[in-house]
């Protein structure tokens, strides 16, 4: 490959489109459903776990668009997901719906040819939508085990064998305020370290132990595996 196709298509696989997550959605499911019921899928897990005003809450909250030269440039757009899939689930198409009541009314789908990163969505579809067989990018999964793997020592073990004894957030209400609970404290060890991130795990472990410690009081603290996901979301944030 000529280094004119490598270095666009670096750029490339850092990004996806929006209509490409609902394609790769569908393609995942061998009924093949149609594009409304896949959105709407994906409408719901949104709706379930994407928490509103909680930094690095959400599959959504940075988006790009890409200029003529192929670079990809953050816009200010809120819950362009969110509304992407509402029009999609609405009219069953990506572009131009038309309305059963009224044929000759047409909507445009304003959230057209916006992107988002390859590592939130590969996040947002294995926790959130629990897409067993979506094992991500490649570039996610690496990133993934260079950052989020930490050496435990015999004190790590023991907690982390406690945890799995206790119940595991398995209604969408427990699964809500984990999200919020990690992603608070994600926020915190990533503003904590926003210099260069180099060490938000450890910011968020020594906060975990502390709650961990007052757990009588406050309650279990949320699971490492939780944490590390709204901390991979907030490099990502901070880092544009």
């Amino acid at each position: 490959m000529g280094f004119i196709a490598s270095e666009i298509n670096k750029e490339n696989d850092k990004y996806i489109l929006l209509e490409d997550i609902v394609l790769l959605v569908q393609e995942l499911d061998g009924d093949k459903p149609s594009l409304s019921d896949t959105a709407k899928f994906l409408l719901r897990k949104y709706e379930e776990y994407c928490i509103e005003d909680i930094p690095f809450s959400c599959v959504d909250d940075s988006c790009f668009t890409k200029n003529i030269s192929g670079k990809y440039k953050k816009i200010n757009y809120k819950r362009p997901l969110l509304h992407f899939l509402e029009f999609v689930a609405l009219y069953n198409c990506f572009d131009c719906g038309r309305s059963e009541d009224n044929p000759n009314w047409i909507s445009q789908n304003e959230y057209l040819n916006i992107y988002l990163t390859k590592r939130a969505v590969a996040s947002f579809l294995k926790n959130e939508c629990e897409l067993k067989d979506f094992h991500g990018w490649q570039e996610f999964e690496q990133e993934s085990q260079a950052k989020g793997e930490q050496p435990a020592n015999n004190e790590d073990a023991k907690e982390d064998a406690e945890q799995a004894d206790q119940p595991s957030a398995n209604t969408p209400q427990q699964k809500r305020a984990e999200n919020m609970q990690a992603s608070i404290i994600a926020a915190l060890a990533c503003m904590y370290t926003k210099t260069d991130c180099s060490k938000p795990y450890e910011a968020a472990e020594t906060i975990r132990q502390e709650w961990q410690r007052q757990s009588d009081k406050l309650g279990n603290p949320p699971s490492k595996d939780t944490i590390g996901k709204y901390i991979l979301q907030g490099i990502e944030r901070l880092s544009n």
